[in-house]
């Protein structure tokens, strides 16, 4: 999506569908409408400014649900046909797993989303897509805990449709030492159980990981990893299969656990040498990630001309007001936060909407407004949201 030729796609139903019937200007200046003279009114109307942001039309702001079951209220082609659809949250605020489920069912019904990408890493997407294959309460790792609801709920989801159709989970973020060592013993305990006559071999590369990984020894396992492999005869690599591409992804993956700038330039690059070949995606990064002001991932995968995504990005930023999140056991309150707060920006009405969660579309709003439409397409409101205060549930 090209985000300096947006063109608008609400349709301002509640003022401009009224019917004009113009007849001869009076002295020139003066127009009828309908027998009514409306010079000042007329003005008024065809002046984006003059008109609150939720004035314009009833389609700018929908309201949204705190229920996993709920669908989005808004038509099929609501979003516009891209090939990555990435929002921005702020971590650990109640709210964010539930509007993450109603958006990727909408978009995987609407705009044919397939994948899932996470910020986390190949090994943390193998064991969660291990979960949603298989429903195995060990694969609930540390990424799968923070938001336990949303996991059951896909995994729920994916058992409703055709396989062809399950959304598949994607990751080129860093990996936690503890998920790269479950997820690489989990692939490694695979390749023997279909191969007995690699047992031996695979024990000798196993034990190390089983003594425990940190920073001191990880890039030794990995040498010794690839080592191995490489030694493997071709006919042997080619039994292996998929495990094998599985545990190089996983063994390559250079994305450091350190600040915005270089995280987001590696993540960016694994994207690109990855060879996937990339259906439609969804993604849900912290905010600092989605803002395309920003030198950072989103701006590398719509600007880069070598991204698979290549201007066809559409962005949703979320912004909080009086939201409670959870960090390291401890609650913090935010007046607000999030997408607006990061670039200093303010749109009238948006900061008071009527709802506690609201889907905004910025197309709505005249560019020349401010920065904020030339950051992202919607806007997700989200309002007095309590740590404890929405439903655990899962759909039934």
């Amino acid at each position: 999506m090209n985000h300096q030729m947006s063109t608008p796609r609400c349709k301002r139903k509640s003022l401009l569908s009224l019917h004009f019937r113009w007849v001869q200007p009076i002295a020139g200046r003066h127009f009828k409408m309908s027998g009514i003279t409306l010079q000042i009114l007329s003005i008024f109307l065809f002046n984006s400014h003059a008109l609150p942001v939720f004035g314009q039309t009833a389609t700018c702001s929908i309201p949204l649900s705190a229920d996993y079951r709920a669908e989005l209220n808004v038509d099929s082609d609501y979003f516009p046909e891209s090939k990555l659809y990435l929002a921005g949250e702020v971590h650990n605020i109640k709210s964010n797993p539930i509007v993450k489920f109603q958006l990727l069912k909408h978009l995987h019904a609407n705009n044919n989303v397939r994948y899932y990408l996470i910020e986390a890493g190949p090994a943390t997407s193998y064991l969660l897509n291990k979960f949603l294959k298989t429903g195995n309460e060990d694969y609930r790792i540390s990424y799968f805990l923070s938001e336990p609801d949303f996991w059951s709920n896909l995994l729920l989801f994916n058992k409703s449709v055709n396989k062809s159709d399950r959304i598949k989970v994607i990751g080129f973020d860093f990996d936690l030492n503890h998920i790269y060592q479950k997820a690489l013993i989990d692939l490694l305990n695979e390749i023997q159980k279909h191969d007995f006559s690699m047992n031996r071999m695979i024990e000798t590369v196993i034990q190390p990981l089983k003594k425990g990984v940190d920073e001191s020894n990880r890039d030794e396992i990995n040498r010794q990893l690839v080592k191995f492999f490489e030694s493997l005869p071709n006919f042997e690599k080619v039994k292996i299969g998929e495990p094998l591409s599985t545990i190089l992804s996983i063994i390559n993956n250079k994305t450091p656990v350190t600040s915005r700038v270089k995280r987001d330039k590696i993540t960016f690059q694994a994207i690109i040498e990855s060879n996937i070949g990339f259906g439609r995606v969804f993604g849900q990064y912290g905010v600092s990630h989605v803002n395309l002001r920003l030198k950072n991932l989103s701006h590398l995968l719509q600007n880069d001309k070598r991204s698979p995504f290549y201007q066809e990005v559409t962005i949703l930023g979320y912004q909080y007001y009086n939201c409670e999140s959870v960090w390291q056991m401890d609650t913090v309150f935010y007046r607000s936060i999030g997408i607006m707060n990061q670039i200093n920006s303010k749109i009238g009405a948006i900061e008071n909407p009527d709802h506690d969660l609201t889907l905004v579309d910025l197309t709505c709003v005249d560019r020349n407004t401010g920065r904020l439409g030339r950051t992202a397409d919607y806007i997700i409101i989200c309002q007095n949201q309590k740590v404890s205060s929405l439903p655990n549930n899962v759909q039934h």
